[in-house]
């Protein structure tokens, strides 16, 4: 694995998580090397592929482009276009742990191609498009670290693909620096120009953009939004590990909606559940908060310490789980996904951690006469206090 490959597994892991993050994954059939890095998590397939190409010595600078472009870039986008066959043709893959990855395109499945090309010493412009089987993005070595950077969890990721491509379909775009690009982006609400046919995305908009105050609030607030990514983690180590202990629940669709959570989401619940646990500090007390992210998923927090009678009160805490889980989903019809997670008095110590997933597409009369008895019984949101804040992405001074 050469460096610019290890340094994409790194990002590709840190971003996506290895849960759905695949390095140099292998075909079944001919055991070649598929790609250098595929992320696959439900509807969603990325494709990466990632030349380090030096520059010749010889030759005037055309021929250096052209030359350094066909190796750089057009292979990368042959490798690309050649996997995403491979997968329209049901060609099975190797990937982490030397698993075979059960992929399933359907007709929601979104494909995403991205070359990565690496040396051309910032001398050549990388023009992004459809080269002939699909719209390719095309990253150098600025544009990759700071991308993932910027756009460090999978949903913040593929919008921007997402927006890119729809823009780019519609406007001829001339660049130098795709973070140029990505700047002005972030700076107009996430959002591209709707009204021009051709733009030019100007050197120094990056700068700009990073030297605001604004900005600066916003990565510190950020800050806290990676105890999400540790919570997620935590689950992903000890199913790597075959040490996570399982239920009924799906941990693969637990876990999903925990990383489709955006970074601003991952803010938002980040700061509720630790604050939800700095308050809930006696361990002779059940502590229960409900959240509702941004994305519609509603989250129960619940502290139950189990460190006295672990079997038992961990039973029993899931069993509450469980239970509060049915209830909540007629409190809030219109979120059909209900997370549960279980947790002991100490934000410290990410150990015993229950994660309860329910999911119910559509309320029905019996299942709201059982939630009702349930809620009855046990006095589930009796007492429910409501509380809202205003948080924005970009703090204001």
């Amino acid at each position: 694995m050469t460096e610019s490959e290890k340094l994409l597994k790194e990002l590709g892991e840190l971003s996506f998580l290895r849960m759905w993050s695949h390095s140099s994954p292998i075909r079944n059939d001919n055991k070649k090397e598929f790609c250098d890095l595929l992320v696959y998590t439900k509807d969603t397939i990325i494709i990466f592929s990632i030349k380090d190409i030096k520059l010749s010595a010889n030759g005037d600078d055309i021929v250096k482009e052209k030359r350094w472009n066909r190796k750089a870039i057009e292979e990368s986008v042959k490798q690309i276009y050649g996997a995403e066959r491979a997968l329209q043709s049901n060609i099975e893959v190797i990937g982490n742990n030397k698993k075979l990855i059960s992929i399933k395109i359907t007709e929601n499945t979104k494909v995403y191609r991205i070359a990565v090309a690496f040396g051309s010493e910032g001398k050549f412009d990388y023009k992004a498009g459809n080269f002939g089987s699909g719209f390719v993005h095309v990253f150098d070595e600025i544009s990759t670290l700071l991308l993932f950077k910027e756009l460090s969890t999978i949903v913040d990721f593929v919008t921007y693909l997402d927006d890119k491509e729809k823009f780019y379909k519609k406007c001829h775009v001339i660049l130098e620096r795709e973070i140029d690009q990505l700047a002005h982006y972030l700076m107009n609400g996430r959002t591209f120009p709707d009204k021009y046919n051709s733009i030019i995305f100007e050197n120094g908009i990056w700068e700009e953009y990073i030297g605001k105050i604004e900005y600066k609030a916003k990565i510190e607030e950020d800050k806290k939004s990676y105890f999400w990514d540790q919570l997620i983690e935590h689950f992903i180590f000890h199913e790597f590990n075959g040490s996570l202990e399982s239920n009924e629940s799906s941990i693969e669709e637990s876990l999903r909606l925990l990383s489709y959570e955006n970074r601003f989401n991952r803010r938002v619940l980040s700061d509720s559940l630790i604050e939800f646990i700095t308050n809930s500090q006696d361990s002779n007390k059940q502590y229960c908060r409900t959240s509702i992210s941004p994305s519609n998923v509603v989250y129960i927090f619940l502290i139950l310490d189990i460190n006295s009678d672990p079997i038992k009160l961990r039973t029993i805490r899931r069993d509450i789980l469980e239970k509060r889980c049915v209830v909540t989903r007629t409190i809030y019809p219109n979120s059909k996904n209900i997370i549960g997670i279980g947790l002991n008095p100490n934000i410290k110590i990410l150990n015993g951690i229950d994660l309860i997933y329910f999911h119910l597409e559509t309320l029905n009369e019996e299942f709201t006469q059982y939630a009702n008895e349930i809620r009855e019984l046990y006095g589930f949101h009796k007492n429910t206090k409501f509380a809202e804040k205003n948080i924005k992405e970009y703090p204001e001074f």
